[in-house]
């Protein structure tokens, strides 16, 4: 399969034309056990893509061949039987038999936190109810290990960096972080709750391949990515924008720290 473009935009709309297809034909998915009796592949904003049973759904073709169309005219002709990306507020990706999914590459390294002010954690620890000072310290530590000369670590700091300078990897962190990665893979993002919230985890080797896709539980996610998870502080502004200090929340100031000239802030984890 030729992927032109990003694999998880693409992906995403290829999975959807393939499970479309495969209600219109009523194949039994490996993954769900069973066929597909109701879909949504829109951007759940409308009931556009929404599809209720198998006399509905639009015979779709070769779905590998359109695997080889470059993305806008990918999007342009799916959009045609209601397939669209999710919203960017939108935890769900699909729904298929009443139960929302967020979509994944398992080749991607897909982002679960996409740099996120301190000020956003903040947020989701007061309604969890768990206290930010344990991300604090491990953010102090990521800087200290980053900009001291001992460990010599990057920007990204992966599974083996994580155990060479002891930051984000202790069994007390692991406990601590968990409901915050799970809110943000399934719930929300720093700035608020999704409306449309996801269930589970669709995995994908190669999304017009059913035989490859793989349903992951909520409860089971955090522990399958933890030991490749990659923590980054990083600083991703609209084109022109900079971080400054003195217009910077002071929320935001315990983790901001000037690297390559420039002031970073925004904490960045995806599945390495």
């Amino acid at each position: 399969m030729t992927i032109h473009r990003n694999l998880g935009e693409i992906g995403e709309l290829l999975l959807k034309a393939k499970a479309l297809q495969c209600m219109q034909t009523g194949e039994i998915l490996p993954a769900i056990s069973g066929p597909i009796v109701s879909l949504h592949v829109g951007d759940f904003k409308s009931n556009s893509g929404t599809y209720s049973s198998r006399e509905s759904c639009p015979i779709i073709g070769n779905v590998t061949a359109l695997s080889n169309s470059g993305y806008k005219v990918l999007t342009h002709k799916l959009a045609y039987v209601g397939i669209a990306k999710a919203g960017t507020s939108m935890k769900a990706d699909i729904q298929i038999n009443g139960a929302n999914y967020s979509i994944k590459s398992s080749e991607k390294r897909p982002a679960i936190i996409n740099h996120t002010f301190r000020r956003g954690f903040l947020r989701i620890s007061k309604k969890l109810g768990i206290p930010i000072k344990p991300l604090d310290e491990e953010v102090a530590t990521y800087w200290d290990a980053r900009l001291g000369d001992e460990f010599q670590v990057g920007e990204d700091i992966s599974g083996y960096d994580r155990r060479k300078a002891s930051v984000f990897i202790s069994d007390e962190f692991k406990e601590y972080f968990r409901p915050l990665f799970n809110y943000f893979a399934f719930t929300g993002t720093g700035r608020s709750d999704s409306p449309v919230p996801a269930d589970y985890i669709l995995e994908f080797d190669d999304p017009t391949d059913t035989s490859t896709w793989k349903v992951i539980p909520k409860d089971a996610f955090y522990d399958q990515a933890w030991p490749n998870l990659i923590f980054s502080v990083r600083d991703k502004l609209a084109q022109g924008q900079r971080l400054s200090a003195s217009t910077m929340p002071p929320e935001d100031k315990p983790w901001a720290q000037i690297s390559r000239g420039k002031i970073q802030a925004q904490l960045h984890v995806r599945a390495g």
